[in-house]
């Protein structure tokens, strides 16, 4: 019974946190200034709303984001020649190893059923 009253209190820390959030966008939506508490099971708790940032700073941070990728993409990029190189030689160090894997395989079997 006991896990039965942890998820009828989570459902109930949920329930509340989902009117608190219907209240906010509704107060968004009507331009009235929202408040910044949380509902009081939710303060309870310890938890906090997530910082949202400015419309302003995420546009300004895009363009570095996308200069910063390239570059650090430009540093492993391989042309396509020297991958299909590295995955030719690649095939035939497997095929080289399941050959002496075999190789060894029957030189064993010789061995042990010789003797019989």
């Amino acid at each position: 019974m006991h896990r039965l009253d942890e998820l009828r209190r989570q459902r109930a820390l949920l329930q509340e946190h989902l009117t608190w959030l219907d209240r906010e966008i509704e107060a968004e939506g009507n331009g009235a200034a929202a408040s910044a508490a949380l509902p009081p099971a939710l303060e309870a708790i310890g938890t906090s709303a997530p910082p949202v940032p400015s419309s302003s700073a995420v546009e300004a941070a895009a363009p570095t984001t996308t200069v910063e990728v390239d570059a650090i993409l430009a540093d492993y990029r391989t042309p396509a020649s020297k991958l299909q190189q590295d995955v030719r030689l690649g095939c035939f160090m497997y095929f080289a190893a399941a050959l002496v894997a075999v190789a060894a395989g029957v030189v064993a079997l010789y061995f042990l059923l010789r003797h019989r």
